[in-house]
């Protein structure tokens, strides 16, 4: 299995992206993904779209989130008891929520590296709402994880 040091310098693979979000009003964890994802025990649902690029916005900061601009697209389609995703926030606010991003890596034959956490933020208001998606910024954002071991930076 390929380490995690070695998979994050290897420019053939791609890490896969996990959010967890604590929502407000002591409500739900949310776990997201770009695709559904099982980690461990953990399940990461296929909410999230996109996200811009964690090492283009690193390469212009020196590792704090000063003017970090990473952008989420959401899915927004049904989520629990919600006709929509973005319905959530009538309850229970994803602005203001705390992020974590954490990445993962898979070998060729499926084998997954450690996790590790990338940065903490907060989401800010959500923008660019449609029927099928909608995005948040993060501000505030913290990178944890050591950037030098990124490949280009």
């Amino acid at each position: 299995m390929t380490t995690f040091a070695d998979a994050r310098k290897a420019n053939w693979i791609k890490p896969v992206y996990l959010l967890q979000i604590q929502t407000l009003n002591s409500g739900p964890i949310l776990y997201f993904a770009n695709s559904n994802i099982k980690v461990g025990a953990q399940h990461y649902a296929d909410y999230m779209i996109s996200m811009t690029s964690i090492q283009q916005s690193t390469s212009r900061i020196d590792g704090k989130g000063i003017n970090s601009n990473i952008r989420l697209r959401f899915k927004n389609r049904p989520f629990s008891t919600y006709d929509k995703l973005i319905e959530l926030r009538d309850d229970n606010p994803m602005t203001g929520a705390e992020i974590t991003i954490k990445e993962i890596y898979f070998d060729r034959h499926g084998a997954q590296t450690t996790v590790d956490t990338v940065a903490v933020g907060v989401l800010d208001e959500a923008v660019n709402i449609t029927s099928e998606h909608f995005d948040h910024n993060i501000s505030n954002l913290d990178f944890v994880t050591d950037l030098k071991n990124y490949g280009g930076l």
